[in-house]
């Protein structure tokens, strides 16, 4: 299943990794520092998935979510933390976050999540086209 995520992360490590694992799994990636540039990529281009951190300089990992949102309401968002809380896992998941994942929560676990996000996004595209129908 092919599919594009955008990772943002304003650490240069992390968002070199998650390419990684994505890359390696034959899907397409692009990076973006921070939720300002994050939104300026997908003002352009259309991704199936979106990593963003939590905790970021300037606009936070929960307002890049809002904002999203707002303009993509469909777009899938994971969010990222290297703290993790269960108050800020709450809020992500009511502003319509796909899931809550801690950093260090390992390969399997991100490709399993990405594969989970793409079906899902799948899944919604094929019932609007049989809706159509």
């Amino acid at each position: 299943m092919a599919g594009r995520v955008l990772i943002v992360d304003d650490e240069k490590n992390i968002r070199r990794t998650l390419e990684m694992i994505h890359q390696n799994a034959g899907w397409d990636t692009r990076a973006a520092e921070d939720v300002n540039e994050a939104l300026a990529v997908l003002s352009d281009e259309s991704f199936d998935l979106v990593y963003m951190d939590l905790s970021m300089p300037g606009r936070d990992g929960i307002e890049g979510l809002a904002e999203i949102k707002k303009r993509l309401p469909d777009q899938m968002v994971v969010i990222l933390t290297g703290q993790g809380s269960i108050e800020r896992a709450v809020e992500a998941v009511k502003l319509g976050a796909f899931d809550f994942l801690e950093k260090d929560c390992g390969k399997e676990k991100i490709l399993l999540t990405s594969r989970n996000a793409f079906e899902r996004r799948a899944l919604a595209r094929e019932n609007i086209m049989l809706k159509k129908k």
